[in-house]
């Protein structure tokens, strides 16, 4: 018996190296026995994580989301035949075990949950018994720490390890007799992600180190030490915020605006796998100036909701949507319509902005991260400069054919007000043709149109126009003063028929505009004007006139009075011009019978 012993430790030894010779080799065969149980000893280490599917990797390894729940397994294949244990003290006073499998858990920001530790041999439980050596009925769990951080995990095969160390032989008995097909062991570990400062996207936890050790008779197999770690990967929201339309808008008027979230698969700057979002929630802050409206376009109450779910709360004046989850490489959207205010300040700017919160695991879990916000992005609207207004005069407004009437038009631009694509045109009714273009001027401080006026294709019923573009906002309001001559024609263009005395003339001039640029550098056509986003008119009428004189007579006597012979009588004759024109050249004739004039 006291020879025994040193020869077995010398036949540990000698396995080892040869173990440590025969891996060298591309097929890891041609041990020193060939017993069945353990010539195909594969042992394999992976990691299973709750949420984040398998397979979905970050540097090549595992990844997995702050908070999450993690388990990694230890498999060992055995095939049919013999599988011995053994346990004895060696001379530096360390106890030796023949068969074990063996997971060490690495320091790392990693929670490992030693109470999780599980073992299942094909599919089925088995009950783990702590212990520093192999326990006669079962399987024994050994933990220890070998380095500060580091928690080594033994399972041992069964085995009377009490009686195998007193007795201190080094021989080994038969733990266990694997039948045909084989055997399958898993050893479990669980660990949890912690939601940590250091825990960051990109960042690499180490995992654990799997390593297994089997005693085939004469000798042991061991296999490779495989160690798996996991990486850290985040959800990311690119988040836009869209208006629907024009990005200026009149107050009062109604605009639309689209939210959208996209989870990418990667990041853009550090080209990171990027986790799921979990839990998503749109919240979108409105301005004072912005009512959300209803799918049938009413103005929403307290806890009403848009036509796509948005859930109003007026006091915070929040949208806020439940999206769910959001999975990588999607797209969601939300869109809903808003009033502006009809007190909206001309000339403003109105801002809101939509964020996603989001968290890292589905459902309410504690340590799970959560983001708030993950995604922000922001819209902003231009209310349009207030209305301008135009006014039109003539002078004379009352002339007759072949003279002149001169027009002029008056179009002011309120202060701190821009417009795009600002058009002044004026339409000459039938019967009133353009003789002349005057000027343009502008005043106290701004540009002229430098071109003359955008004539219409008719001499006469024609439309005049001075398209003056793009008018940024000043501080103080300016006037566009435009000036042209026109008169009465002979005849009407359509009918032909005369001009006649008393006819009037409606002669209507309208200032148009965009909110936002839909012209570009062409000049509108006169003839197929546009639809503007706004447009203010007034009108001025002319008459056809002329001189139109009056005759009355009057006497000093009644009329039925007894004149008698050397009698006399004042007559009075009034002359009034009633019309528009003075009358030249007059002549007044008053011939009497039996009377004598006496002047």
């Amino acid at each position: 018996m006291t020879e025994k012993f040193p020869r077995r430790i010398s036949a540990v030894v000698l396995t080892i190296a040869v173990v440590s010779a025969v891996l060298s080799l591309p097929e890891r065969q041609a041990l020193a026995d060939a017993n069945p149980a353990t010539q195909g000893l594969t042992s394999t280490c992976l990691v299973v994580a709750d949420t984040t599917p398998a397979g979905l990797e970050q540097a090549g390894l595992q990844a997995v989301v702050p908070g999450e729940r993690v388990v990694f397994e230890h498999r060992v294949h055995l095939d049919e035949g013999q599988l011995f244990q053994d346990a004895f003290t060696r001379p530096d006073g360390s106890t030796y075990v023949a068969s074990y499998l063996e997971t060490i858990a690495k320091a790392s920001d990693l929670s490992f949950d030693s109470a999780s530790a599980a073992l299942s041999v094909d599919g089925v439980n088995q009950t783990l018994t702590p212990s520093a050596i192999p326990v006669a009925s079962g399987y024994g769990l050994s933990v220890d720490s070998p380095i500060p951080g580091v928690n080594r995990f033994r399972v041992y095969w069964p085995g009377d390890g009490a009686a195998m160390v007193a007795a201190n032989l080094g021989a080994g008995t038969l733990s266990t007799t694997i039948g045909a097909g084989g055997t399958d062991v898993v050893f479990s570990l669980a660990a949890t992600v912690p939601d940590a400062p250091s825990v960051v996207a990109g960042a690499v936890e180490p995992g654990v180190q799997c390593f297994a050790s089997v005693s085939t008779g004469p000798s042991n197999r061991d296999t490779d030490r495989v160690d798996v770690d996991v990486a850290v990967i985040e959800p990311q929201i690119r988040m836009t915020k869209l208006l629907v339309g024009d990005a200026v808008m009149n107050a009062g008027g109604t605009v639309s605006y689209t939210v959208a979230g996209e989870v990418p698969a990667r990041s853009n700057g550090a080209n990171l796998t990027v986790a799921a979002a979990r839990d998503v929630q749109f919240v979108d802050t409105l301005p004072a100036e912005l009512a959300p409206l209803s799918a049938a376009g009413a103005v929403l109450g307290d806890g009403e909701t848009t036509g796509d779910g948005g859930l109003w709360n007026a006091t915070s004046r929040t949208l806020t949507w439940i999206i769910g989850d959001i999975n990588r490489g999607t797209t969601v959207s939300r869109s809903y319509s808003a009033v502006v205010s009809a007190t909206a300040t001309p000339g403003s700017s109105v801002v809101n902005t939509a964020v996603a919160n989001a968290s890292s695991l589905p459902g309410s879990i504690t340590a799970e991260r959560t983001y708030a916000p993950l995604g922000t992005a922001s819209a902003t609207l231009g209310i349009s400069g207030a209305r301008p207004t135009i006014s039109k005069s003539a002078s004379p407004s009352r002339y007759g054919p072949g003279s002149d009437i001169t027009f002029t038009v008056a179009a002011t631009i309120p202060a701190n007000s821009a417009y795009s694509n600002l058009t002044i045109w004026d339409q000459l009714p039938d019967g009133l043709a353009n003789v002349a273009y005057v000027a343009a001027v502008c005043a106290p401080s701004c540009v002229a149109p430098a071109t003359l006026p955008i004539v219409g294709p008719n001499a006469e019923g024609s439309r005049l126009g001075w398209y003056v573009g793009a008018v940024a906002a000043q501080p103080t309001s300016r006037t566009y003063t435009v000036t042209y001559r026109a008169r009465i024609a002979l005849s009407f263009v359509a009918t032909g028929v005369a001009s006649k005395y008393g006819d009037e003339f409606v002669n209507r001039v309208n200032m148009s505009w965009n909110n936002v640029d839909r012209i570009g550098a062409a000049t509108p056509s006169l003839a197929a004007l546009p639809a503007f986003d706004g447009t203010v008119s007034d009108s001025k009428s002319v008459f056809y006139d002329r001189p139109y004189v009056r005759i009355a007579k009057s006497s000093s006597r009644p009329a039925r009075w007894d004149y008698q012979p050397g009698q006399k009588a004042t007559f009075t004759v009034v002359l009034t011009n009633t019309g528009s024109q003075p009358a030249t050249q007059l002549q007044f004739r008053d011939q009497t019978t039996g009377l004598a004039i006496d002047l």
